[in-house]
C-alpha cells in the first residue's frame, strides 16, 4: 500500500469527541457512543474521588478508583455501545469530570 498516493490509503480516525460535566456527588458520567459508533478515549479528568469502570450494562470491571483529582493520559480506552465506561463521583461534593478522545470505524 502506498500512502503517498491519492485514495490508497483511508484513515480511521474521525472527529474528536469529549465533555466536560459537574456531576453530584454519586452520580455517573457515561462515556459511550452511539449504537455502531466506535471511540477511542485518550483521556479522562476528574475533580475527586470516583469510580471509573468499564462495563456492558450487567458485568463491570474497574480501571481505577482514584481517591483525589487527577487525569488519566494517553489511556487509548476503545469503546462502543455496548462495551463502555461510567465515572461515578464518590467525592462527597459535585465535582467536574470530563473526556476527550475520536471517533474511529464511521
Amino acid at each position: 500500500m502506498a500512502y503517498g498516493v491519492r485514495g490508497a490509503y483511508k484513515p480511521t480516525v474521525g472527529a474528536a469527541v469529549g465533555e466536560i460535566e459537574t456531576i453530584a456527588n454519586g452520580s455517573a458520567m457515561t462515556v459511550r457512543p452511539a449504537a455502531g459508533i466506535i471511540w477511542i478515549i485518550e483521556m479522562i479528568s476528574y475533580g475527586g474521588a470516583c469510580t471509573i469502570v468499564f462495563t456492558d450494562g450487567t458485568l463491570s470491571d474497574t480501571i481505577d478508583t482514584p481517591t483525589s483529582a487527577g487525569i488519566i493520559e494517553k489511556a487509548n480506552y476503545r469503546i462502543s455501545h455496548d462495551h463502555y465506561i461510567t465515572v461515578t463521583n464518590s467525592s462527597g461534593a459535585s465535582a467536574t469530570f470530563g473526556y476527550a478522545g475520536y471517533v474511529v470505524n464511521e
